[in-house]
């Protein structure tokens, strides 16, 4: 897992209270249920890098997101 990802304490939470490690769930808890509206750069850029919309970095960190909990990734962003 990126170290971004890996050392963040949301993430960490999700993974221990078996959340789902989705975006939204992410977005959800970071933002205490109050989520800005428009999303813009800004926001963008403080999430972790599993949950950004570049998408060749969400790959390299679900990759190693799935691999540092015991999961295969086959490649495939999920929807």
């Amino acid at each position: 897992m990126d170290e971004i990802s890996k050392n963040n304490v949301i993430i960490q939470r999700m993974i221990r209270e078996n959340l789902a490690l989705s975006p939204e769930t992410y977005l959800e808890i970071f933002y205490e249920g109050d989520i800005p509206h428009p999303w813009t750069d800004k926001h963008e850029a403080i999430l972790p890098p599993v949950f950004r919309l570049d998408l060749s970095e969400q790959r390299e960190a679900l990759k190693s997101l799935s691999e540092s909990i015991g999961l295969a990734y086959n490649g495939e962003v999920p929807s």
